[in-house]
């Protein structure tokens, strides 16, 4: 991503006012998009050519070049999503401008979503998206641990899994279970080889 592109995430709206001003209309979301992937000018996904025009009611470009049709969302994490733009962009306001987090209960009673289920794939899908993918492992010293979070007596109890620097970052995963396969592979992506590990003593 350019710096240029980079400090167009970072202004992304802080406030409801600000976000409604922005993104008032589809086409706004669309532009911003735009903006965003292409630094303003659309490109063929095969070809790179940006001799390209709108069909589609602007969310797809045909190429001059090859005749290639690219979705504006196409190779993104809002790839073959039916749902407007606006609403994935006010999904996205409401994760990243409270500082405490939101829950996907939450999530689902802002958005009028039909179910937890929708919320709790939007929510994680966003979360895992806004991730640097060219993000240090943790290290020297690592703690890992497993957490069921959800609530007292809630009936969403969902199994996360922890590794903590020694007073340093924090990373998190949801997990189906806490075996030694599924513990070791979030390891292996979250923590550095040379690391020295401690753990609760869990068999997995």
């Amino acid at each position: 991503m350019s710096d240029a592109q980079d400090d167009l995430w970072r202004d992304f709206p802080r406030t409801a006012t600000e976000f409604e001003a922005r993104f008032a209309t589809e086409e706004d979301c669309r532009a911003y998009w735009i903006e965003a992937r292409w630094g303003g000018e659309p490109a063929c996904a095969r070809c790179t050519s940006k001799r390209v025009w709108t069909i589609r009611s602007g969310t797809t470009f045909e190429c001059a070049e090859c005749g290639h049709q690219t979705s504006l969302t196409s190779g993104t994490v809002l790839e073959k999503t039916r749902k407007p733009l606006k609403l994935w962009f006010r999904a996205v306001f409401e994760i990243s401008a409270r500082r405490n987090g939101i829950s996907a209960k939450d999530l689902q009673r802002i958005m009028g979503f039909g179910s937890y289920e929708t919320a709790w794939t939007w929510l994680h899908k966003l979360r895992a998206s806004m991730v640097r993918e060219e993000r240090e492992p943790l290290g020297p010293f690592v703690q890992v641990d497993e957490a069921l979070v959800g609530g007292k007596g809630g009936p969403h109890k969902e199994l996360v899994l922890l590794a903590a620097e020694a007073n340093g970052r924090v990373r998190l995963a949801h997990a189906a279970n806490n075996d030694a396969t599924t513990l070791k592979r979030f390891a292996d992506a979250q923590i550095a080889a040379n690391a020295q590990v401690t753990t609760d003593g869990h068999a997995g």
